[in-house]
């Protein structure tokens, strides 16, 4: 519970708020909001997309890239128009079932995401994840065309899933979280790793996990297992292919079920655990890493 103190410098002219009326405006609220919850779950969830918008777009692959290329431009426009204005400005939502992305948050990795999304079509195409249309620059910038997917972002609808619901989507994020085994720790590309996570936002790549781990607290100029201890410490993790960026507004959800997991551009071949650490909603399954990191977190904030 939050409380608040209440102080004046004149309480004739400027009388501190009633605190009786407080507790009423409270209790009204807390009454109101149940109903508007209840609301919002009476509607249910929306319809799923068209038939015929779903067979547009499977005729779209078909048209020839040139052509599409001088299309993207106008369908930006549109969709802005239409839906409205995207993400940051660096994602907009396009007709047909098609959503353009200007990869510039990280340039240097600008081809990271679109080389991830072609990893998961071809090995794990069970993973919901947008499948690449084309990939082209406009004015120095990386363009990435993908398909939309359907839902809703989680911390949307978290608090209108049922507790069976909240269940099915953990086993569907775990079942998404699929792992393989490589050697070294890197992105898609076999260059640095991208993550807000790692200090200055990226590093490597990293020929072992004890160089991983070094870089964890390069800033400050000493070894993780100075911090938490070295028989904390672990260097004998797997490489998996992680999305790395388990984040609720990356994560789509629809009638209770795991539909899409978007923004792939901090992918890449990271400890097996890093995933679960940093999403904490699998932590159970690492909690010896989970500790590690949250001493870690007190020493270096996201992106420092």
């Amino acid at each position: 519970m939050i409380r608040f103190k209440f102080s004046t410098p004149d309480a004739q002219t400027l009388p501190t708020p009633s605190i009786f009326l407080f507790d009423v405006h409270r209790r009204f609220a807390a009454a109101l909001h149940l109903f508007s919850i209840e609301d919002t779950v009476a509607r249910g969830w929306p319809p799923q997309p068209r038939v015929l918008r779903q067979l547009f777009f499977s005729a779209w692959l078909y048209i020839p890239p040139w052509l599409r290329l001088r299309c993207y431009l106008l369908l930006g426009r549109f969709g802005a128009w239409f839906y409205g204005g995207g993400i940051e400005h660096t994602v907009q939502r396009l007709p047909f079932g098609l959503v353009l992305k200007r990869c510039i948050r990280y340039p240097s990795s600008a081809q990271n995401e679109p080389n991830a999304l072609r990893l998961v079509e071809r090995y794990a195409p069970d993973i919901p994840a947008p499948r690449v249309v084309d990939v082209g620059e406009s004015n120095g910038e990386t363009c990435l065309l993908m398909t939309h997917l359907p839902g809703q972002m989680l911390n949307d609808v978290l608090h209108l899933m049922s507790y069976a619901e909240r269940d099915r989507f953990a086993d569907d994020l775990a079942n998404a979280s699929t792992a393989a085994a490589l050697f070294l720790f890197c992105n898609t590309l076999g260059g640095p790793v991208i993550d807000h996570r790692i200090p200055d936002g990226s590093g490597g790549p990293f020929r072992s996990e004890a160089e991983f781990n070094a870089h964890l607290t390069s800033h400050l100029e000493c070894l993780p297992g100075d911090i938490v201890g070295e028989e904390n410490v672990r260097y004998d993790h797997r490489s998996c292919f992680t999305h790395s960026d388990f984040h609720c507004t990356n994560l789509l959800v629809d009638r209770g079920r795991l539909r899409g997991i978007i923004d792939w551009e901090c992918a890449g071949f990271l400890p097996e655990y890093w995933e679960f650490t940093k999403a904490m909603y699998s932590a159970r399954q690492h909690p010896a890493e989970l500790e590690v990191e949250r001493k870690l977190w007190r020493y270096t904030p996201f992106g420092v």
